[in-house]
C-alpha cells in the first residue's frame, strides 16, 4: 500500500527521557560554529545566567544555573541571526529544566534501587555521541570541546545520569498479560479497527502551508463536485484515481485498517460513525483539505493481535506518570524564576 501522509506519524512507545543531545547541544547543526567564526561574539539573541546560582534541588541535590546557561547559549546559537521572543524563551527555558530535574530525579531512584551502568556502555556511547559530533561538525574532538566549552567528564556524567534513569524506567515500565488482557475487556471500544478509501482535495501545499483563499474556496467547489458524483454511484476508486490529490490515489483511495487514534481527529469520527459500505454524506475537512470517505470494511482486533501493543502502551503509560509525579513532587523545588 502507498505511504499515504495523511495518517499520523505514531511513535515508537519505547521510552527515551530526552536525546543525549538535548544535553550538549548536538542537534543544532552548524550554526553555533558559523556564528561565532563569522564574529558575531554572540548571536542576536542572548540571555545573562548567573553561573553559581541555584537552579533546583532535588531532594539533596541543588542543580545550579549554569547547567541551563549552557543549553540555553547553545539554543540561541542554533540561529544566530534570529531575535527570538520571550515567549520562545520562556517555553525553552521550561524544557530545559523539565529535563534536568527529571534526570537528576531519575538517576536518584536508580541508584536508590541499586542500578548500575557499566563503564564500557558509557564509554560507548560518549563515543558514538562524539563521532556524530565530529561528522556534524566538521571538527575534531578537542576542537568541539573548546568550541563549545565541554569536558569529557561532563559528557560523560550526563551520559550517565540518563542511562541510569532510563534504567529505573525500564524496572518500573512493565506491563503484564494480566494487566493487558484486563484493559482489553475493560476497554472493547478501542480495539475496533475500520477500512476505508478516501479522496482528498487539498487546501495545502507538499509543504503543508495553507493555500489563499481564493484556492481554498476553489477546492471545496471542486471537492463537493467529486462528492456529487460518488454519491450519485459513480466507481469511488476511480474517482479517487481521477481526483485525489493523496498518495493512496493510484491504489483508489484505499488506507487499509487503522484503529483509533491513528488517523486525524475530524477523519477518525467520520469513519467511525460510517456503516460498511456508506460514504460521507457531506464533505470532512482536516488540516489536510475536503475528504470524500467511504467506509469499507469493519474488524474487531484480538487480545492475541493487540497484547504487546497493550503491554507497550500501559509500560509507557507508567513512565510518564513517575515522570508527571516528580515534577509535582515536594522534594523537588523549581528555584529559577522565583
Amino acid at each position: 500500500m502507498s505511504d499515504s501522509r495523511f495518517k499520523k506519524f505514531i511513535t515508537s512507545k519505547g521510552f527515551k527521557i530526552v536525546s543525549i543531545s538535548v544535553i550538549i547541544g548536538c542537534s543544532i547543526g552548524g550554526a553555533y560554529i558559523s556564528g561565532f567564526e563569522n564574529g558575531r561574539g554572540v548571536p542576536a539573541t542572548y540571555k545573562y545566567y548567573s553561573s553559581n546560582k541555584t537552579l533546583a534541588t532535588v531532594g539533596k541535590t541543588t542543580i545550579k544555573l549554569d547547567v541551563l546557561k549552557k543549553q540555553m547559549e547553545m539554543f540561541f546559537a542554533t540561529q544566530p541571526q534570529k531575535q527570538f521572543t520571550d515567549e520562545e524563551i520562556l517555553e525553552k527555558e521550561q524544557m530545559y529544566i523539565d529535563y534536568n530535574v527529571t534526570k537528576e530525579a531519575l538517576k536518584q531512584k536508580a541508584l536508590k534501587e541499586g542500578l548500575t551502568v557499566a563503564d564500557e556502555v558509557v564509554d560507548s556511547q560518549y563515543e558514538e555521541l562524539i563521532t556524530n559530533m565530529e561528522k556534524l561538525y566538521n571538527l575534531e574532538k578537542d576542537e568541539i570541546l573548546k568550541k563549545f566549552k565541554l569536558t569529557e567528564s561532563y559528557i560523560k556524567e550526563n551520559v550517565k545520569a540518563e542511562l541510569l534513569g532510563n534504567a529505573y524506567l525500564d524496572k518500573i515500565g512493565v506491563a503484564t498479560d494480566e494487566e493487558a488482557t484486563k484493559y482489553f475487556n475493560d476497554n472493547p471500544g478501542e480495539f475496533v479497527k475500520v477500512e476505508a478509501s478516501h479522496i482528498l482535495i487539498k487546501t495545502v501545499d507538499d509543504s503543508y502551508n495553507a493555500l489563499s483563499d481564493k484556492v481554498v474556496e476553489e477546492a471545496k467547489v471542486k471537492a463537493q463536485e467529486v462528492l456529487d458524483k460518488a454519491l450519485a454511484g459513480e466507481d469511488f476508486a476511480e474517482l479517487a484515481k481521477k481526483y485525489s490529490q493523496d498518495a493512496s490515489a493510484s491504489e483508489g483511495g484505499t488506507l487499509g485498517f487503522f484503529g483509533k487514534g491513528e488517523m486525524v481527529e475530524e477523519f477518525e469520527k467520520a469513519v467511525f460513525n460510517l456503516k460498511v459500505g456508506e460514504i460521507t454524506p457531506e464533505l470532512v475537512q482536516t488540516q489536510f483539505g475536503y475528504h470524500i470517505i467511504k467506509k469499507t470494511g469493519e474488524q474487531n482486533s484480538t487480545l492475541e493481535d493487540s497484547l504487546a501493543s497493550i503491554k507497550d502502551s500501559l509500560a509507557y503509560e507508567k513512565k510518564y506518570n513517575v515522570m508527571k509525579d516528580i515534577l509535582n513532587s515536594p522534594d523537588v523545588k523549581i528555584v529559577y524564576g522565583e
